[in-house]
C-alpha cells in the first residue's frame, strides 16, 4: 500500500509538471505565431482555446424563469513532429465550466484532462512501429445531487483516472488522419479516493487503488479544418481485456467541432460518448439495481475563439 501511495504521490508531481510546461509552451506560442498552425523547423504547433458565458437574469418577471450563471473554457493543444522516419504525436485536452441556477451553489458541467503521448519509426509504406502512453483524469470532485438537493461524491481528481501505455502500430494516412492498433496494451483505472474506494467505483475492488488490464487496443484520430472556418477534431478509443469479458469492449468516443463565425466568435459544439463494462451506474433507485450504461454529454455554445 506505502509502494501505491509512493507511485501515486510521483503520477500528481509528474502530470502537473507536465501540464505547466506545456501551458509555458503554448503561451509562448502564442506570442510568436503568426498562422492557425505554425511549424518551427520540423514541429507542427497548434492550439485551440474557446471561452463561452451564459447569463440569463429576472426581476419581477410575471411570466416566471430563474437566474443562471455559467461559463465554460475549453483548451486544446497538439505537437506534432514528422521527418524521414520519426513521428512524434502529441495532444493535450483541457476543460472545465461550472453553472449557478437561482440560489443553489456553483455546479460542475464540464472537466476534463485528457494527455497523450504518441512516437512512431517508419517501417514501410505509411506504417509506423509505435510506443502510446495516455493520461486521463479530471480536476475536481463530481456530484450527484438527490431531491433534497444533497450531494454525494461520484468523481474526483485522480478518481478516476486512467492511465494506458502500449506498443504497435501505426497507419498515418496523412497528417489529418491515423489508425493506431496494438495487440499489447496495458490500462490501469486509479481511484485515489476513500469514500469512492470503498463503494468498489469505476470496477477497482476496494482493498485496492489501481486495477490493471492487459488487452488490445484500437485509436482512430482525425483532426483537420475540414472546411473553410470548420475544425474538427475527433478520437475513438477501443479496448478489450484479454482476461476478462474480452468481448464487452471499453468504448471512448469524443468530438469537437469548432465553428468560426468571425475572427474571434465561434459556434462550438462538443460530444463524448463512453462505455465501459466496469462502471456500473444506478439503473432504478427504488431496488437500488445497478449496470453498465452508454453514457452521453453533448455541449453546444457560443463564445469567444482564440485559434493560434
Amino acid at each position: 500500500m506505502t509502494l501505491m501511495k509512493n507511485t501515486l504521490f510521483f503520477i500528481q508531481k509528474f502530470m502537473r509538471k507536465i501540464i505547466h510546461i506545456i501551458i509555458i509552451l503554448s503561451t509562448a506560442t502564442v506570442l510568436v505565431a503568426q498562422s492557425t498552425t505554425d511549424t518551427i523547423k520540423k514541429w507542427e504547433i497548434g492550439t485551440v482555446t474557446s471561452l463561452t458565458v451564459s447569463q440569463a437574469h429576472y426581476k419581477y418577471w410575471t411570466t416566471g424563469g430563474e437566474n443562471t450563471f455559467g461559463i465554460n473554457g475549453l483548451f486544446n493543444l497538439h505537437l506534432n513532429y514528422q521527418h524521414k522516419r520519426h513521428s512524434f504525436r502529441n495532444n493535450l485536452d483541457m476543460g472545465y465550466g461550472v453553472q449557478k441556477i437561482g440560489e443553489e451553489e456553483y455546479r460542475k458541467t464540464e472537466d476534463k484532462l485528457d494527455l497523450s503521448f504518441k512516437y512512431g519509426y517508419k517501417t514501410i509504406n505509411k506504417f509506423y512501429l509505435t510506443g502510446l502512453f495516455s493520461f486521463k483524469t479530471q480536476f475536481y470532485g463530481g456530484f450527484e445531487y438527490d431531491a433534497k438537493n444533497e450531494p454525494t461524491q461520484i468523481s474526483g481528481y485522480l478518481a478516476p483516472a486512467y492511465l494506458i501505455s502500449s506498443v504497435g502500430v501505426d497507419y498515418l494516412k496523412n497528417k489529418y488522419f491515423s489508425i493506431y492498433t496494438s495487440p499489447l496494451t496495458e490500462k490501469i483505472t486509479i481511484v485515489n479516493n476513500s469514500f469512492l474506494n470503498s463503494q468498489s467505483a469505476f470496477g477497482v475492488d476496494s482493498a485496492q487503488i489501481f486495477r490493471n488490464e492487459l488487452g488490445a487496443f484500437l485509436r482512430l484520430e482525425y483532426q483537420k479544418e475540414a472546411w473553410e472556418n470548420v475544425t474538427i477534431n475527433s478520437k475513438l478509443d477501443l479496448f478489450s481485456n484479454y482476461s476478462h469479458n474480452p468481448q464487452n469492449i471499453d468504448l471512448n468516443f469524443n468530438i469537437l467541432v469548432a465553428m468560426k463565425v468571425n475572427k474571434y466568435l465561434t459556434v462550438n459544439i462538443t460530444a463524448e460518448l463512453v462505455y465501459d463494462d466496469d462502471i456500473k451506474i444506478l439503473i432504478d433507485k427504488d431496488t437500488g439495481k445497478k449496470g453498465p450504461r452508454l453514457q452521453v454529454k453533448e455541449t453546444l455554445g457560443v463564445g469567444l475563439l482564440f485559434n493560434i
